[in-house]
């Protein structure tokens, strides 16, 4: 075996840094019934962003993501776009998602597009921003928390 490598140096792949980052999000903790986190997909964060919201407490809540800013780096094509997701919810991968193509990877996999919206009882929702074609694309969002309830048993 080689003291070092001396062949071809090669970046990951966007859907390969997609899943990393989503293995290991950011995480916020707050007590408060609206939560606003910032998410930015950029170059320098491979387009990908992932922040998890932890409340402390089960309750009844939206969550929702929503991109502001989209920046165009260069020539647009068809195949650019840009996804704010509800990722995770209590560690677990809500419905419905979407799958296969150029850009999305197999049935059940990190790096697929997963639903911009969710209702229901938790205690931590895991937002995240990410871009397809990072080099023609950047863009700015906000994952979001609206307690709806913190009252009743489930």
């Amino acid at each position: 075996m080689y003291a070092f490598y001396g062949g071809e140096r090669r970046s990951p792949h966007e859907v390969d840094i997609k899943g990393m980052r989503s293995r290991y999000p950011h995480v916020v903790q707050t007590s408060s019934d609206v939560a606003r986190v910032p998410l930015w997909a950029l170059e320098s964060t491979g387009g990908c962003d992932v922040v998890t919201v932890d409340l402390g407490r089960m309750a009844s809540l939206l969550a929702w993501g929503q991109v502001t800013m989209i920046d165009s780096r260069s020539d647009l094509d068809r195949d650019n776009s840009w996804a704010v997701e509800v990722f995770m919810v209590d560690g677990d991968r809500p419905g419905p998602y979407v799958f296969g193509g150029d850009h999305w990877g197999s049935d059940g996999a990190p790096s697929n597009a997963y639903t911009g919206a969710w209702t229901g009882r938790a205690q931590s929702v895991t937002f995240r921003l990410s871009v397809a074609h990072m080099q023609d694309l950047e863009a700015f969002g906000t994952g979001n928390i609206l307690v709806l309830d913190t009252g009743g048993s489930g």
